[in-house]
Parts: C-alpha cells; structure tokens; sequence
C-alpha cells in the first residue's frame, strides 16, 4: 500500500460493504461532512465487499486485505470486519459495536469471542444500552458511547490525532 498521507493522521474504517444500509450511509455521510471541514486528515474507508455505494465517500477506498500494511488507526464497525483486522498489527485498533452480535440466531462464538477478549483491539459502543448490557455480560466495554458516527467523538476516543 502506498502512502499518501503525507504525514497527516491515517484514520481507516472497515466495513462491510458500501452498499445502501444505515450504517454505511451514516458513515458516509458524516465522513463527509466532517471532512468538508478538516482537510488536514487522511481518511480511508476499507470494505470486505465492493459495491457501489448508495453515498460517494470523499476519501479514499481500499479492499480489507489492505488493512495489514496499513499504520493508522483502524475503525472496526461488525463483528465480521472487526475480525478481519485482527492480523493488522500495525494499527491501532478499534471495535466500534453496532450491534448485539451475540444475541442473534447462528452467530459465531468462537469469532466473537475471539474478537470480545482481546485486549489489543479496544471497543467502544453506539449507545449506553449496548455497553451496558456488553459490559453485564462481562466485556469489558469502556465508558465511551458514540452514537450514529459522530467523528469528532471516534478521533478523540481512539487519539487518533
């Protein structure tokens, strides 16, 4: 992967697709916005599937397999990209919970619990039910709630900058 961040702060988010969905229009969206306003960053957006999205995002797009050379700050946003970025170790990384993965018919234990008990990825939550009942569950979760993408509140949390 070639650099051109140029020495500006390297900040990628993982999905899984760009495909029309709340979660990948919010992120678009606010990603968006936000860099209409702070050009001085590097935001990337890396996807497991490509597809044309329902929203065209102002930075740059890469495949997962990508996130291994990738030296940033990498933001996780499913169960299935957060155990993507497992191998990325050059990263920072990040587990921003969407979702009660566990909670669903046919999850997959081992992977979330792969992803839950390891410490080098850290989590943070959409919303206080959901870290509130992670957390009674016994994962440690952390105090930090980020609802709907607010990507001020995401670089602060992950001291991206």
């Amino acid at each position: 992967m070639v650099d051109i961040s140029n020495g500006l702060p390297k900040v990628g988010f993982v999905v899984d697709s760009l495909l029309s969905s709340q979660l990948s229009y919010a992120l678009v969206y606010n990603l968006n916005e936000w860099l209409d306003k702070h050009y001085e960053w590097s935001l990337a957006i890396f996807y497991q599937e490509q597809w044309l999205p329902s929203l065209w995002p102002a930075c740059s797009q890469y495949h997962v397999a990508d996130t291994v050379a990738f030296d940033g700050t990498l933001i996780a946003t499913s169960l299935s990209t957060a155990f993507s970025i497992k191998n990325a170790t050059r990263a920072k990384r990040f587990f921003y919970i969407q979702d009660l993965y566990n909670r669903r018919p046919n999850f997959n234990i081992k992977q979330w619990e792969s992803i839950m008990n390891n410490r080098s990825i850290k989590k943070f939550a959409r919303s206080d039910d959901h870290r509130n009942e992670l957390e009674k569950e016994g994962y440690e979760i952390g105090l930090d709630v980020v609802p709907s993408f607010e990507i001020e509140k995401i670089l602060e949390i992950t001291n991206a900058n």
